[in-house]
């Protein structure tokens, strides 16, 4: 286990931890598909519906570890921290769509 993803494991419910794994496992890590992006999403709502306290820069570490560009990695972080902040303020529908 390398270290981006103990330290992600830290701050991961199980279940927030299988979408990761999911997302990543299935992802065209070059550039995104609308099916990786809805995995992504996924992960997001988990995150956010289990108070995961992951960080946008341990999400980072570990994305960059798993073979994610600097720049997909960093996109990433900001939707993900950008989706939790719309959940929290109850700005997204169940299917991920901004309502």
């Amino acid at each position: 286990m390398r270290y981006a993803e103990t330290e992600v494991l830290d701050y991961l419910p199980p279940t927030a931890w299988k979408t990761l794994e999911t997302f990543t496992a299935s992802a065209r890590i070059s550039r995104l598909r609308p099916r990786d992006w809805r995995l992504f999403y996924d992960f997001v709502r988990t995150c956010h519906a289990n108070q995961a306290l992951l960080s946008k820069e341990s999400l980072f570490g570990f994305l960059t570890n798993n073979g994610f560009a600097d720049d997909v990695a960093s996109e990433l972080g900001s939707v993900y921290l950008h989706g939790r902040a719309l959940l929290a303020e109850g700005g997204m529908s169940g299917n991920g769509e901004v309502v």
